[in-house]
């Protein structure tokens, strides 16, 4: 009976192996790649760093875990407390991706920097970064503020974060000055005892799901058809379980900002974009004034973007690029226009602001390498030198020399 038993159910496996490769005309590498394609969607799997709750940032990197510092910016080699070295300058950059970008590659804007500071006494030019993906205004400007007098040189690169979340759609659903809205939810639900749980969920069936299909990729069943077909069951059950469970964490996400931040009318929708837009200019003032009283300098600058009309002759690639994502064209178009009349007001002012919006208006190779704002290397580069260039135009750095 049970040699019976164990050939009626090697054959029926092999009957239903059989129909499955009917079923499945896909490679043994196909097979694996449908499976592994799910496994890189998990959260574990990506490589964007993680964020942690900051009490005054709301959000920084994960600290203490490479490539952050203790303190959850990105490191530069050196731990916090940070102590200057004798004859050292310290320039601190400030602002999101984008200025990430940037301190990834700093020696455009820094070895165009250190013959000027040399000729001024100093031996060391170094950067800190306070640039973390996301952040706008005023998160800038509460790391500013708190770090600036350990630094000599504050320079922010900002402006499409800024914009970006004041479409009339997203100030209905995020309060404008608060942080980006794909962290918000998870700042807003970390202490509620239902997202909590909800979350939990998730990060369970998001393990199980590496797990399991990680024992698919063992032999026998890497190559087998039936058992790429359980799995395939297995995976649809998940994705609609983790579909559910992330459309109740936003809904709630949702709830709590209406709560928080409810518009009632187009005319409050309005009145709220142009209140942010007062408390951007009145913020960069504010950061050039915190620089005078702690002895250190202050530069902002608006950055560049793909989808501010006119501003580019878009390359074919570019145009690609700037099509997945329409929606973003009028509103930086819109958005970058009022930004040019801050940086008009704030210059008559005195405040050390420029524009590099045109920085590639006559630039026809390809700089941008998503549908968002970032730049490939060349970009970068030269961001980082036009940055300096203006820096050094305004001979400000001619007043400078070492602190005792």
């Amino acid at each position: 009976r049970i040699a019976l038993v164990a050939g009626s159910t090697v054959l029926a496996l092999l009957l239903g192996e059989l129909a499955a490769r009917t079923m499945l005309r896909l490679s043994t590498a196909e097979l694996l790649s449908e499976r592994h394609a799910l496994v890189a969607q998990l959260p574990s799997q990506q490589q964007e760093p993680g964020r942690e709750l900051h009490p005054y940032y709301g959000y920084v990197l994960p600290r203490g875990v490479p490539p952050a510092d203790r303190e959850g910016f990105p490191s530069n080699g050196r731990e916090p407390p940070y102590r200057r070295e004798p004859r050292e300058f310290v320039i601190g950059l400030f602002g999101g991706s984008v200025a990430a970008q940037l301190s990834r590659a700093p020696d455009a804007l820094v070895d165009r920097l250190t013959p000027a500071l040399r000729a001024r006494g100093f031996e060391r030019v170094s950067l800190r970064s306070f640039a973390i993906g996301g952040w706008r205004q005023p998160q800038t400007f509460d790391a500013l503020a708190k770090n600036a007098p350990d630094l000599d040189l504050m320079v922010s690169l900002e402006g499409f974060n800024e914009i970006h979340w004041l479409g009339d759609d997203r100030l209905r659903g995020h309060p404008a000055d608060y942080p980006a809205g794909q962290v918000y939810s998870l700042l807003i639900g970390a202490g509620r005892e239902e997202d909590v749980l909800l979350r939990a969920e998730l990060i369970r069936a998001n393990r199980a799901a590496a797990a399991f299909t990680a024992w698919f990729d063992a032999w026998p069943l890497a190559s087998s058809r039936i058992a790429h077909l359980v799995w395939r069951l297995y995976a649809r059950r998940y994705l609609a379980r983790a579909t559910a469970l992330r459309a109740a964490l936003e809904q709630s996400a949702a709830e709590e900002r209406h709560r928080a931040d409810a518009v009632r009318s187009d005319e409050e929708v309005v009145a709220r974009r142009d209140r942010y837009f007062a408390l951007y200019e009145h913020l960069v003032r504010a950061s050039q004034a915190i620089a005078e009283t702690t002895g250190t300098l202050f530069f902002d600058f608006i950055q560049p973007n793909l989808h501010d009309a006119g501003a580019k002759k878009l390359s074919a690639e570019e145009q690609k690029l700037a099509a997945m994502d329409p929606d973003l064209d009028g509103i930086t178009t819109r958005g970058y226009q009022r930004l040019e009349e801050m940086v008009t007001r704030l210059q008559k002012q005195g405040v050390r602001i420029h524009s590099l919006t045109k920085l590639f208006r006559d630039v026809a190779e390809t700089r941008y390498i998503d549908s968002c704002c970032h730049f490939n290397d060349a970009g970068v580069a030269r961001l980082g030198e036009a940055m300096a260039e203006q820096i050094l135009a305004s001979h400000a750095l001619d007043r400078v020399s070492p602190r005792r």
